[in-house]
């Protein structure tokens, strides 16, 4: 969804999304860019947490397993996905359910792994039941031009409404 509009068109915009209802709001701050304006839209959450605008990227910071990793956020995303060079303790939190292989660039085979993520702390907040597939993202990152342990995608989006306010560089979740 970002990427349809572009970071640059929606960047002093308020962005609701709520996957269960197909809606997406987009709420306008104020001329002069001065206020902080997350009232505008009186979106209430259980969840306020820091997000950056990195290369035209959005990273956060999360926690598994007691480490710190940065994800980006990727609307587009049908699936949440882990680093497979991640530390060992982080991978062990993940539930796998399956295995599959896919073909790359330069019809390159690659195997994923799809499972349950356990563990997964945004702040203080355990978020529970996402899925997530794991593979190797370090050519993502080279392309993103900053390092990535994971990426949320629709998995992250269907817990609850999402709000990311790029001015007050926050992302708020309202958890169903």
């Amino acid at each position: 969804i970002l990427g349809l509009f572009g970071i640059g068109l929606i960047k002093d915009y308020e962005i609701i999304i709520d996957v269960e209802n197909s809606i997406l709001q987009l709420i306008p701050g104020d001329d002069d860019n001065s206020e902080k304006y997350i009232v505008r839209s009186g979106f209430q959450s259980d969840i306020v947490h820091k997000i950056k605008l990195i290369n035209n990227i959005l990273k956060l910071k999360a926690e598994i397993a007691g480490k710190k990793l940065f994800f980006c956020l990727d609307t587009g995303a049908e699936s949440n996905v882990i680093n497979s060079g991640c530390h060992e303790s982080v991978l062990s939190t993940i539930e796998i359910f399956r295995r599959s292989s896919l073909i790359g660039t330069g019809s390159r085979k690659i195997e994923v792994l799809y499972g349950n993520m356990h563990e997964f702390m945004l702040g203080e907040h355990s978020i529970t039941g996402m899925q997530a597939m794991v593979t190797n993202l370090a050519d993502m990152g080279k392309s993103y031009g900053i390092q990535i342990d994971g990426m949320l995608g629709y998995d992250f989006l269907e817990i609850g409404k999402v709000c990311i306010n790029l001015v007050n560089g926050e992302i708020l979740i309202d958890i169903r």
